[in-house]
């Protein structure tokens, strides 16, 4: 039995994947993955994309702002082993959604739930390159939720 689209989205309250086609970007623009970011904000998401144009990331921010250039946080197959070749997460370009307008946002035939399995490092990574984004909003930076980060940074201190 397939999951409706509305309830899956309604259940996603941590670190997770998604596979999707954006139905505001252009139709020739084709799905891409996300990733989501839990937030302190009851029924809010932190999503950031994860683009195999990584040279493209590069060049932009190399001329705009050098500054971003911290938080491209790029991934091979060996750390998301969906991912097919080597890709970037862009942390200075995060959105901020509520749950019911991604809903609205998602071309429901492309969503694809891929995983919660996500190396701790990477969610640290993640946390620290949208805090560290001259781009992010601050109530973007406000909204992270920090409990997660802090047990993360406490068990990597320990080990």
């Amino acid at each position: 039995m397939k999951i409706p689209l509305a309830a899956h989205i309604n259940c996603l309250n941590g670190y997770s994947v998604c596979y999707f086609k954006d139905k505001n970007y252009k139709e020739e623009v084709p799905a891409h993955y996300y990733i989501t970011i839990p937030t302190k904000t009851k029924n809010y998401l932190i999503l950031c994309m994860i683009s195999s144009k990584w040279e493209k990331k590069l060049n932009y921010y190399e001329k705009v702002n050098k500054k971003c250039l911290s938080s491209l946080i790029f991934v091979e197959k060996s750390e998301l082993n969906f991912l097919t070749k080597r890709s970037v997460i862009d942390c200075n370009a995060v959105e901020h959604f509520s749950k019911d307008s991604l809903k609205n946002r998602i071309d429901s035939g492309s969503y694809k739930f891929v995983t919660e399995s996500i190396s701790d490092g990477l969610k640290i990574k993640i946390i620290n390159a949208i805090n560290s984004s001259p781009q992010v909003k601050p109530f973007i930076k406000e909204d992270l939720f920090f409990k997660v980060l802090t047990k993360m940074h406490d068990l990597a201190q320990k080990s």
